[in-house]
């Protein structure tokens, strides 16, 4: 192959194609799973998720209906959701979705 006006050599090619998927952003994936709980009520219960991939952006669930930051819910897109004062009300499938350009991944639990 000519490039730059000269033949390059099948080592330089390998390593022209290794320097780029290197640069290749990955797919989420996670690295740590959240553990279910058990906690009584009036007690606060905080689920971590780790995640790799390039810029992954999390959402975390209750029966696969999107959590927001309020009442006694925090770290809705963040790697620690934490419920505050969990009630008998709160007890649910939750999950979270890790998103970003080249895919997601998703892990699932109860409390």
């Amino acid at each position: 192959m000519a490039f730059f006006g000269h033949s390059l050599s099948a080592d330089q090619l390998q390593q022209i194609y290794l320097a780029g998927i290197s640069n290749v952003p990955a797919a989420p994936s996670i690295t740590t799973q959240p553990s279910s709980l058990v906690v009584g009520q009036n007690s606060n219960a905080t689920f971590t998720v780790v995640a790799s991939g390039a810029s992954p952006c999390l959402q975390w669930r209750r029966n696969a209906t999107n959590l927001v930051d309020q009442g006694n819910i925090s770290g809705s897109t963040n790697a620690n959701l934490t419920l505050s004062r969990v009630a008998l009300t709160d007890t649910a499938n939750y999950d979270v979705v890790i998103t970003n350009s080249m895919g997601q991944s998703l892990a699932t639990w109860l409390l």
